[in-house]
């Protein structure tokens, strides 16, 4: 499947939001009351990408209603998941099925990863490098697994510590994204990443995803897609 990213050598910005949440797991509202949102915004695609889990048991439901509910209107709809990573291999929450079904999939980072899976650091209690390679390390990993289509807000844990990776590391990232074709999303509730790591991902050839990370209909669209297209000239 063609996903609506931002393509290298032509950076035009498609109205378009791929990080959506709904109630199957922390979003507010319900797959039809986001549906008729995103169609009063005149939006072109939207993701619907809750969290999953590989215990998640909605899943089956999850993607029925939103292929049954999608066929009667214009508005293109993917049936997506968010994984998180559960280790500093870059491994997913995810079964290798679910990830098959999804059309589109995110993968992030939402706790620090160690070699173990499911066994985070403390951040409290953990120095700066540390967390900061470890960050790093998976998300080069999740990458080169060639099981996420987007890494979702790729700096967001990096920014609520105070962190964020060196410009070695914003390369090789934006090198390794570029090299198996997997997008980089600007966040816009995160507002990451910045627009150092985004222009070294232009240099690079990288493709972007657009997600506002809704959690509520007022967040749906939240994206200033004139600024992004303005950012994106080189």
């Amino acid at each position: 499947m063609n996903l609506p990213f931002i393509c290298p050598n032509n950076y035009d910005v498609p109205r378009v939001d791929l990080h959506i949440h709904t109630i199957y797991t922390d979003g507010s509202n319900t797959i039809n009351e986001i549906l008729q949102k995103a169609m009063l915004m005149n939006i072109e695609t939207i993701a619907i990408t809750d969290h999953v889990w590989k215990t998640s048991t909605y899943l089956d439901q999850y993607f029925d209603e939103i292929k049954t509910k999608r066929e009667s209107i214009a508005l293109k709809v993917l049936a997506g998941i968010e994984a998180k990573i559960i280790n500093i291999n870059g491994d997913i929450d995810a079964t290798p099925d679910v990830i098959d079904e999804s059309e589109i999939v995110l993968g992030s980072l939402h706790s620090i990863p160690t070699d173990e899976d499911y066994a985070f650091l403390d951040v409290n209690r953990t120095e700066a490098d540390e967390v900061i390679n470890n960050s790093f390390e998976a998300l080069i990993n999740l990458i080169e697994s060639k099981r996420v289509d987007v890494v979702a807000h790729p700096t967001a844990l990096l920014k609520k510590y105070g962190y964020n990776f060196n410009t070695e590391q914003m390369e090789e990232i934006a090198s390794k994204a570029a090299k198996y074709n997997v997008a980089i999303e600007i966040n816009t509730k995160y507002k990451v990443p910045s627009l150092k790591f985004i222009k070294i991902c232009v240099n690079k050839g990288v493709s972007f995803s657009l997600g506002s990370d809704a959690h509520t209909l007022k967040e749906i669209g939240n994206i200033n897609y004139a600024y992004i297209s303005k950012i994106l000239m080189v």
